[in-house]
């Protein structure tokens, strides 16, 4: 079906797009945008699934788990800021 293939490809370059960012060491989106786009991915992915458009779910959730991946080092990167903020004494 032509539509999982245009759907797969657009969201195939969506992950690459977000690779800068898992790389980056710093620069990281909030946890709350993570998550939600996150959650809407796995949604949309058990939709693609449903409707037999299975290159795209598995795409999808790909996506939606690099999301939550982001989300990951975005908690980690403010634990370790909170730790070396801490008043020491």
């Amino acid at each position: 079906m032509w539509q999982d293939a245009v759907i797969t490809a657009v969201q195939v370059g969506f992950l690459f797009a977000l690779l800068p960012t898992v790389f980056h060491p710093e620069h990281k989106p909030a946890i709350s945008t993570s998550l939600l786009t996150a959650l809407g991915l796995y949604i949309l992915a058990g939709t693609f699934a449903t409707l037999s458009l299975y290159f795209s779910a598995i795409i999808a959730a790909l996506v939606g788990a690099t999301w939550s991946l982001l989300a990951y080092q975005r908690r980690r990167l403010d634990a370790a800021k909170s730790v070396l903020e801490r008043p020491h004494g």
